[in-house]
């Protein structure tokens, strides 16, 4: 027996998320495009979010938004395809550029009356470009409302959010092998968190088809799967966020890993 409170709960999260993701990557814009350094780089040293990376997450939070659940109007399907190809488009072109078969920085020119700023600025990551293809193949996937498309949603969505605890790790442990991919290019701790609440979304958006509907029974079995789905989401933002927040003249790493060990 499932319950149908639980299962208005999830969407209203998946809602959530999908809107805390467009404001992740618009405020992000506004950093660059007003110059405001700590809206788009959290600390100095930390891989900054790119402009295209930022563009990504409106183009992906705007299409969970728009995701059709039951029937809906042609209007509303067509405008969710256009901004879901759109993230697919950006993430395979970020991709086609690592491998030299696109020019790397072409994309910035569309950015230009946002961030005027010259040089351009980093790409996104190998590895977010990734995510927004795997996250933009499960949102159409879910589009198609078939059992065993809903089914494999959910599940690139849940592996791509648990590549993300590696993000979150390094920088839980100051171990920049997990999260940058050379120089200053990698995934920042905010596109990460954005990346995950997406994914996490993806996941709540239709509880009720596939595996996940566990969650929504009213067993004691229920009962523990909706603890440990919260913790398995919510532990690793939060060890990544912490010692960001700790970092300071009175703690040094050790420290802060001490105070980590014991959370």
């Amino acid at each position: 027996m499932t319950s149908s409170l639980y299962l208005r709960q999830f969407h209203r999260l998946a809602q959530l998320f999908a809107v805390l993701t467009a404001l992740i990557g618009l405020v992000v814009l506004l950093g660059w495009r007003f110059q405001i350094t700590s809206l788009h780089s959290i600390q100095a040293g930390l891989p900054p979010m790119p402009p295209n990376a930022a563009l990504g997450l409106i183009l992906l939070g705007i299409s969970l938004c728009l995701l059709p659940m039951h029937a809906c109007s042609k209007l509303k399907i067509g405008l969710f395809l256009g901004f879901n190809s759109l993230s697919f488009l950006l993430g395979l072109l970020t991709l086609l550029g690592y491998m030299g078969l696109y020019p790397m920085h072409a994309l910035d020119y569309l950015l230009t009356p946002i961030y005027p700023i010259k040089p351009f600025v980093l790409t996104p990551s190998p590895y977010t470009a990734i995510i927004f293809l795997l996250d933009s193949i499960a949102l159409f996937l879910l589009m198609l409302n078939k059992v065993r498309f809903i089914m494999a949603a959910q599940w690139i969505a849940f592996f791509s959010a648990m590549g993300l605890v590696v993000t979150f790790f390094g920088y839980a442990h100051d171990e920049n092998l997990f999260y940058t991919y050379e120089g200053q290019i990698g995934i920042a701790i905010h596109a990460a968190t954005a990346l995950t609440l997406l994914n996490w979304g993806i996941i709540f958006l239709r509880m009720e088809v596939g595996s996940f509907n566990l969650l929504l029974r009213l067993s004691s079995g229920g009962i523990m799967a909706r603890q440990v789905i919260f913790v398995t989401a919510l532990t690793p933002l939060l060890l990544g966020w912490i010692p960001l927040f700790l970092k300071s003249s009175y703690l040094n790493h050790i420290e802060i890993e001490s105070i980590l060990a014991a959370l």
